[in-house]
């Protein structure tokens, strides 16, 4: 069994709309919030970067769990890039596990 151990983390304010089932999103930019026609709230997000011994997994939840989400990158950088761009994590946020 392999396991992870995360290197980074932080905990964020995340505006999101949908829900886990019927799928959801974070409009990040507010050109996105203007045009999504479900309402928007903010949600409370742990998101951690690991490392997996052969790549960085980029992992998020909201604090009760209804919202969820990983996705698996060849590097930290790229990890982090998608946070920014998926979740609004801005480089600086970032603090080690």
């Amino acid at each position: 069994m392999n396991t992870s151990k995360a290197i980074v983390h932080v905990r964020k304010a995340v505006p999101v709309f949908g829900n886990q089932h019927s799928g959801w999103g974070c409009p990040v930019t507010e050109a996105h919030q203007a045009n999504c026609a479900l309402p928007i709230r903010e949600e409370l997000f742990d998101i951690e970067i690991h490392l997996d011994g052969s790549g960085y997994l980029l992992c998020y939840s909201t604090s009760d769990h209804a919202l969820y989400g990983d996705s698996w990158h060849l590097t930290e950088l790229e990890a982090k890039q998608t946070a920014l761009e998926e979740l609004g994590v801005q480089f600086n946020e970032w603090q080690h596990a």
